[in-house]
């Protein structure tokens, strides 16, 4: 169910990978910044509401849109409107694959937001 999944709620990025290579192979990038301090649900997150979405990388790169999913092919669309190349590394891997969502899977627990096969987001509603 679309409204269950998406329409009011926020998702912590905990994973993925970039063309088969995993984003946070350290395991720390989704929740501490380069000097160990943890972000807590301050960073690395996606809220939706019933059209749009908010997308925090690290604190200051922010962007929003608007999305549509179809719960019966779970094919989806995010289009960011505000577009800029993030600073870090870390991060413009994460916008790369965010900025080609073309389907999801999961529930109202854990989503995968796909580019294809080889590019994804993993994210859970708890951090």
């Amino acid at each position: 169910n679309i409204d269950l999944i998406f329409h009011d709620k926020t998702y912590y990025m905990t994973g993925g990978e970039l063309n088969d290579v995993a984003l946070n192979q350290e395991g720390t990038h989704f929740y501490r910044d380069e000097n160990g301090n943890p972000y807590g649900k301050s960073a690395y997150y996606i809220h939706f509401t019933s059209e749009t979405f908010t997308i925090v990388l690290t604190p200051g790169e922010e962007y929003t849109g608007r999305w549509t999913a179809d719960g019966k092919t779970r094919l989806m669309s995010m289009n960011i409107k505000n577009e800029h190349s993030p600073s870090k590394v870390f991060d413009r891997n994460i916008y790369a694959v965010l900025k080609q969502i073309r389907y999801y899977e999961g529930d109202s627990k854990q989503i995968i937001l796909y580019s294809d096969r080889n590019n994804f987001i993993r994210l859970y509603n708890e951090r």
